[in-house]
């Protein structure tokens, strides 16, 4: 039997809550933050995506050969998981600046609204990216 392995990695983005898994279009499960599933398929390609809420990922075709294991990582958009600590740091950051050194609020907020302006671009035009598959090494 052929098989699909996707593996996501814990990631502090999205950790409460699961990714639907679509094979050929047809939901096969959901994936939790950190959790392995293997997918029994038949030999063949397949086009494989996974969505979360309006957001997902661009499709990913695959073809398995008879007794083969195709291992998939899935990840969150690009500096996904460094975005929160980045965002969550500028802002602690920047209230410091505002009362203990009395800065300017437009200088203060830069940061914190930069870093809110990248997620909001996945979180609509960039929704078909939020999610993103890669082939696993290992």
């Amino acid at each position: 039997m052929s098989s699909i392995r996707i593996e996501r990695p814990i990631e502090l983005i999205n950790m409460m809550r699961n990714y639907v898994i679509y094979i050929d279009g047809n939901a096969c499960g959901k994936i939790g933050n950190g959790e392995l599933k293997i997918f029994n398929v038949k030999p063949g390609k397949h086009r494989i995506s996974a969505k979360i809420d309006w957001c997902g990922s661009r499709d990913f075709d695959i073809e398995v050969e008879k007794n083969e294991t195709i291992e998939l990582k899935l990840l969150s958009f690009k500096y996904g998981n460094m975005l929160l600590l980045a965002f969550l740091g500028a802002l602690f950051l920047n209230l410091i600046l505002l009362y203990v050194f009395e800065f300017n609020l437009f200088e203060i907020f830069f940061w914190p609204v930069l870093f809110l302006a990248y997620y909001l671009y996945y979180m609509t035009f960039g929704r078909k990216r939020f999610l993103n598959f890669k082939i696993n090494k290992t």
